[in-house]
């Protein structure tokens, strides 16, 4: 459930740090399908460009009399990122903190996309399609498995024709007023929607984050978190996750559940609580680990509030249910 969505697969960030007295973030944006990049300073935007044919590139920039040159180049079929200043190359920030940035950033794209879901008979595995009314694109996903993956710049809606095991699918995105109606045949009969099959259901279980471990050094450093899920007191599951992944669990329950009857309900997005200035330290400090800690603890009582909870796809095994 963490990546869901191909959008998310398919950008890399970077970041690092400019050695000048305030550490100064360089944070590049790259589209690996799409050939976008884009590259700020300070927050300040410089590069925005996209390379249809993706090569690689080299990009240039002065900078309070700095020369900082952000290079994308190509290794073995996929990109690989450097960034010098004056000629001497820069650290990297840990990649859980690009995969935080990321997340962010998916986040952001979903709000204007839908996520309709079914279950694959005999193989049950999940379907899920999701749609932005904003820039037509659309994907389906079977269970791992990218089906389709394509944008209508007029979106007047879409049929979907293929054989997923031996079956012949269907799936149809219809104009309806303001918006747009999805539907799924196999072998010409009609899949009733997730949400169809939705029943609210009393509170049941607590999930709560006990503690957060540091784990790992240099560009492998990162911070998970122990999410414990108990019944009337007995811990009856166990799970560590990375900050990333909350952010990305709220994102495709908001984005699969908002147009349903229990989209009143849903989970609030967790506050980013990124570093109050940009410095190696900060991100591990244990101020902030604790702001973090409180922060996920909310959105699990907002979760735990859910009443289709334990009907999100994947979540048992998300929230560790069957470790223990």
């Amino acid at each position: 459930m963490g990546n869901q969505g191909s959008g998310f697969a398919d950008l890399s960030i970077k970041t690092w740090y400019l050695p000048d007295g305030e550490n100064t973030e360089v944070l590049l944006t790259h589209g690996r399908g799409s050939g976008m990049r884009k590259i700020l300073l300070g927050g300040k935007k410089y590069v925005d460009e996209t390379f249809r044919l993706d090569m690689g590139s080299s990009h240039p920039i002065l900078y309070n009399k700095m020369k900082v040159v952000v290079v994308i180049g190509t290794n073995r079929g996929g990109f690989q990122y450097k960034c010098t200043c004056d000629g001497v190359e820069l650290s990297s920030r840990p990649e859980s903190h690009n995969e935080e940035i990321q997340s962010f950033a998916f986040a952001k794209k979903m709000a204007s996309s839908v996520t309709y879901a079914w279950i694959f008979p005999e193989t049950k595995e999940l379907c899920s399609l999701q749609h932005n009314h904003g820039n037509g694109k659309r994907s389906l996903r079977i269970g791992k498995d990218v089906v389709f993956k394509e944008r209508k710049i007029l979106d007047n809606g879409s049929s979907h024709n293929f054989v997923f095991n031996g079956k012949d699918v269907l799936i149809t995105i219809k104009p309806n007023m303001l918006s747009f109606k999805y539907s799924m045949t196999v072998d010409g009969k009609q899949i009733p929607h997730h949400l169809d099959q939705v029943k609210a259901v009393p509170k049941k279980y607590t999930f709560t984050v006990s503690n957060a471990t540091i784990e790992g050094m240099n560009l492998e450093k990162k911070i998970l978190y122990q999410l414990d899920v108990c019944d009337e007191g007995v811990c009856i599951g166990s799970n560590q996750r990375k900050f990333h992944e909350f952010i990305m669990l709220q994102t495709f329950v908001q984005a699969m559940y908002k147009s349903s009857t229990f989209s009143s309900r849903v989970p609030k997005a967790i506050s980013k609580l990124q570093p109050s200035k940009y410095s190696k330290g900060d991100h591990f400090e244990q101020e902030f680990i604790e702001k973090r800690t409180k922060a996920i603890n909310v959105f699990l009582r907002e979760l735990e509030d859910f009443p289709c909870v334990m009907s999100i796809p994947g979540i048992d095994d998300w929230l560790g249910l069957h470790i223990v």
